[in-house]
């Protein structure tokens, strides 16, 4: 039959040679793109909608959108055109496409091969679905295959859910085979009475043109009868003349013997898709093939949806059935994705990016792992730009994207289609579901439905038996003692749709019946369900119970450390606030915000935490309510101290000054407390600040008032620390995070173990601090705290360095997390470096990062007591190293200074002193040498609590002096004194540290 050839412009496209030539010069087009744009220019001038499209190049098959938008495209470049100022393809927004430039058609001069041979085109069609996950149905399909290859035909059917991937697993096995056997691609069709007889194998015999007319001529008459494009008209009066009065026995077996001769010939592999479509003569023709014996190497595959099946009571099941009672098929059903299988498609479709666990779990969430969804799903947030790409990674693409709401149209459609077939009561009783979320239970449905539990549960197993939308799930169990069946929807998508369908005014009064038997059946454990229950009543518009749950939900989110889902609930509320009454609206919504930034500050979001208390500060300046006024000045402190150390300063005075106006007692002690916690961490520290904290902690514990306790036990243990009373300082910060833990606050709990990090590391206790940084590491983690992380990660260098372990100190610190902007932990990091390079005698890098802390200290940033202890010891170190006495001599008269308004500090003051008398060695002051020791020991060998990090080491420098003086007495006695101090430290350690080792392997142990 005669195929035009279309010419445009300077394009000649020629339908018969599937070809497209500019000028002459071949066009390359993939298969699809070809049949796309013959499409549009044999309907040029008007519009193609999406759906004529489909039809006509998928056979609406369930292709994504994209997938057309991505064939257009490709046209476009091929023809040169331009979207915006198009003069071929035409976009008609939301609707379709059409062909603009002037088409002219000649008739194709191509004869039909009417004697051509029986060889069939290999035309697979086109799928968007993903290539993975189905190895062990493939390697069955493989195996079959080398059976059918040897004469022993094989009928195979493939089972899912539409969408599942049955046609993709098709797809891969042929793309597997090393060769190309001939190929029959049909599909059947959706009809709702009869179907035409025998219709999908036909459509793939007339796919391969006048190649088989031979073929059918001579085996199968009453098939060619069938196609008569395939014919002239002279042809066809005579095939109507020699197949009169045939039967449908006679195509049965003359359809088989066809399909057994190509085999006979050649490996011959038939596909028959959706097969729950059927009509019963296919059926017939199966059900024959399966039982005929004759020797061909022949592979049918039928692919059906099983529950389409059990809708329509379809026979298909029965004749699998029959067939595989008698060893005569083999079915091969699949199943979603799973978790590991989804990441695979993600690593293939974007081989080079990753996305990060939560977009992926999001993803699976909302699919459940159905090939079909996650594909539409990914397309559908990719051409909405709800998630972008930065370098490898994919994210959302900003804050304010839900990527857990919206429905691909190619979705929905389908969706609704099958929502179309149930029963009214059946739509009726999914659309409850829908609004009571993913997991149901059948006592929850029949009380928002009003009907007998036993019927809804009924119900609800005869969704779940036949149908795609609905599975059983676990027994439901309530508090107050109802128990009933549970059941859920197998993919987010269909509640979704489901939910859109439901009135606006029904929807209400759904999600309020919903919440209140929800409440009935927790009384007094509504905690356990607060987030379903702040939902309903969110939807059910009742704010009041939605404020409630929302921030009892928040809080047990805190208490794991999920603080991101806190902050969600967070933010509904106060995005609820305005619905209230107007005289409760202020002192809720200042609650609301003391409550999300106190989680800001668990997750170090100090910025966001800084955005919130100021909010809050102006709004009750503004209402005056001058106490919420001081307490939030109080909380911005922290803040600041992590953000903005400058203004800090300013506003602990403010906080005092405003404090001293209230009648309230306990905020001015609290104001005064934060204040010389400030001043001790930076420069300005007094004596009677000492006694402001130890004041605050009082009346803190006193009003049992949790959160400003465990700070100012926190200052009190940094306090502790410089005072060297390491047992107190451990006492008061293990306290503090104690405090942390009951609150569930993770910010404190951190703060409280990381200076019981630093109290356990100047007692010499490193096998319990080994077990806390372990400890602290996982719960920074949990709760997604970059800073605290870091910050027990460099204690763990810190210990390193501490037991001479340099190369392992700098090995740990390049692992450490990147290193952190909060002006309290880079001190740290540059420090620790610094630190490892100076023991390992890399001046140069050592160097550098003291000089780069030197300068911050310089240009009077605001760096915290302790950090600038350790950067005058480890620059003192350095100036010996490099032969500067002199130097080295300024580095510890700056540290003394340091130390001046803490005198009873024993530590770094007895360091400092054993590193005066090693300059005075240097520079063989002997006299000046022996003063120095003499006050490192009598700061080492006071009474009272000991400083282990200290004594050793001034042992060792004594034994080195007096050894140079020829005491050789004294030396070894010393010595012995500074070896047990190594040892001790040693066996604080598990037998199997490292760190103990290394420590065994002083010189000071020989």
């Amino acid at each position: 039959m005669p195929q035009p050839v279309w010419l445009f412009n300077r394009f000649r496209l020629d339908v018969s040679d599937a070809s497209l030539c500019r000028d002459d010069q071949a066009v390359n087009l993939a298969p699809k793109a070809f049949a796309l744009l013959c499409c549009l220019v044999e309907r040029a001038g008007r519009l193609v909608s999406k759906d004529e499209l489909f039809d006509a190049v998928w056979a609406h098959r369930y292709i994504s959108e994209s997938a057309l938008k991505g064939r257009i495209n490709e046209l476009r470049q091929a023809l040169g055109d331009d979207p915006k100022s198009p003069r071929y393809i035409e976009t008609v927004a939301r609707r379709g496409y059409r062909f603009i430039a002037t088409v002219s058609r000649l008739e194709d001069t191509h004869p039909p091969a009417i004697s051509a041979p029986a060889t069939i085109h290999w035309d697979t069609p086109e799928t968007a679905l993903p290539q993975v996950g189905r190895e062990a149905p493939l390697a069955r399909l493989l195996q079959l295959w080398e059976q059918a290859v040897a004469g022993r035909r094989q009928l195979i059917f493939v089972t899912g859910e539409a969408g599942i991937g049955k046609s993709t697993l098709i797809e891969m096995f042929l793309q597997a085979l090393p060769d190309r056997p001939a190929l029959l691609w049909g599909q059947c069709i959706e009809h709702f009475g009869a179907g035409e007889a025998f219709l999908p194998l036909l459509s793939a015999l007339a796919q391969q043109g006048p190649a088989l007319i031979s073929a059918l001529r001579a085996h199968a008459p009453t098939w060619l009868l069938q196609m008569p494009g395939l014919l002239t008209a002279e042809e066809r009066f005579g095939l109507q003349n020699e197949v009169l009065g045939a039967t449908r026995e006679r195509m049965l077996r003359e359809g088989c013997e066809v399909l057994e001769i190509l085999g006979a010939e050649a490996p011959l592999v038939v596909v028959l898709e959706d097969l729950h479509w059927s009509d019963y003569a296919t059926l017939d023709l199966l059900a024959t093939l399966g039982r005929r014996r004759m020797h061909a190497a022949l592979l049918v595959i039928g692919s059906y949806r099983p529950s389409d099946v059990a809708l329509r009571d379809h026979p298909i099941r029965r004749v699998r059935q029959e067939l595989q009672a008698h060893r005569l098929c083999h079915e091969l059903p699949l199943d979603t994705f799973s978790p590991a299988e989804l990441h695979a498609y993600l690593g293939l479709r974007f081989p080079e990016s990753r996305f990060p666990e939560a977009v992926a779990e999001i993803l699976y969430r909302r699919t459940g792992g159905h090939p079909l969804f996650l594909v539409n799903l990914l397309d559908y947030l990719l051409a909405e730009g709800r998630l972008k790409q930065s370098g490898s990674l994919w994210s959302i693409a900003r804050a304010e994207d839900d990527i857990e709401r919206g429905v691909p149209e190619t979705i929905q459609t389908m969706i609704e289609h099958q929502i179309a077939r149930l029963s009214p009561e059946e739509q009726r009783l999914l659309g409850v579901a829908s609004a009571a979320g993913m997991d149901n239970s059948a006592a929850l449905l029949a009380a928002a439905l009003e009907q007998d539990p036993i019927a809804v549960e009924a119900c609800c197993e005869g969704l779940a038996r036949r149908g795609p939308m609905l599975a059983a799930a676990e027994m439901a169990e309530w508090p107050d003692g109802t128990v009933a069946g549970g059941y859920a929807f197998r993919h987010a998508l269909y509640a979704e749709v489901l939910y859109q369908r439901l009135p606006p005014a029904y929807r209400i009064s759904l999600h309020r019946r919903l919440g209140e038997r929800l409440e009935t059946a927790y009384a007094g454990q509504t905690g356990e369900i607060a987030a379903e229950l702040a939902r309903h009543f969110e939807e059910g518009r009742d704010f009041p119970k939605a404020l409630d749950y929302l921030g009892l939900a928040a809080k047990q989110a805190a208490a794991r450390f999920a603080n991101r889902e806190a902050l969600d609930y967070l933010g509904r509320a106060l995005a609820l606030v305005d619905y209230l009454p107007r005289e409760s609206r202020v002192g809720i919504r200042l609650e609301l915000l003391r409550q999300r930034a106190l989680i800001h500050r668990a997750l170090t979001d100090w910025p966001g935490m800084m955005t919130d208390l100021e909010t809050l500060v102006a709004l009750a300046r503004a209402e005056e309510r001058r106490e919420d006024e001081v307490d939030g000045l109080i909380s911005l402190c922290l803040a600041l101290f992590h953000s903005d150390r400058s203004r800090n300063i300013a506003i602990v005075e403010q906080a005092l000054e405003q404090s001293s106006e209230l009648i309230d007692n306990r905020l001015k002690i609290y104001a005064g407390a934060h204040r010389a916690y400030f001043r001790l961490e930076f420069d300005e520290w007094q004596v009677k600040d000492q006694a402001a904290i130890t004041r605050g902690v009082e009346i803190a514990r006193l009003a049992m008032d949790n959160k400003p306790l465990a700070l100012f036990l926190t200052a009190q243990a940094i306090l502790e620390i410089y005072q060297a009373n390491y047992g107190d300082a451990l006492t008061a910060a293990q306290e503090a995070a104690q405090l942390g833990l009951m609150m569930g606050d993770g910010y404190t709990y951190m703060a409280g173990q990381y200076f019981s990090a630093w109290a356990l590391l100047f007692l010499g206790r490193w096998g319990e601090l080994r077990q806390l940084l372990s400890k602290g590491m996982r719960v920074a983690e949990q709760n997604s705290s970059p800073m605290p992380l870091s910050l027990f990660h460099l204690m763990g260098v810190a210990l390193h360095l501490e037991a001479m372990d340099f190369q392992g100190a700098l090995a740990l610190y390049q692992r450490a997390p990147p290193r952190p902007t909060d002006p309290h932990a880079l001190p740290l990091f540059l420090l620790l470096n610094g630190l490892a390079h100076l023991g390992l005698g890399h001046y140069p890098e050592a160097a550098r990062c003291f000089g780069e802390i030197s300068g911050a200290v310089e240009a009077s940033t605001l760096i915290e007591r302790r950090y600038r202890l350790m950067l005058h010891q480890g620059l003192g170190v350095y100036w010996l190293a490099q032969q500067e006495p002199a130097r080295a001599r300024d580095e510890v008269e700056r540290l003394l200074l340091e130390l001046a308004d803490l005198p009873v500090e024993r530590t770094y003051r007895a360091l400092g002193y054993r590193m005066l008398t090693e300059i005075a060695m240097m520079e063989q002051s002997w006299e000046e040498a022996q003063t120095c020791l003499l006050k490192a020991l009598a700061i080492t060998e006071v009474e009272g609590p000991e400083v282990p990090l200290a004594a050793w080491r001034v042992y060792a420098t004594a034994a080195e002096l007096h050894a140079s003086q020829g005491r050789l007495k004294e030396s070894e006695n010393f010595r012995n004194k500074a070896a047990t101090g190594l040892s001790r430290l040693a066996d604080s350690l598990d037998e199997n540290d490292p760190l103990r080792q290394s420590l065994l392997a002083h010189f000071l142990l020989d």
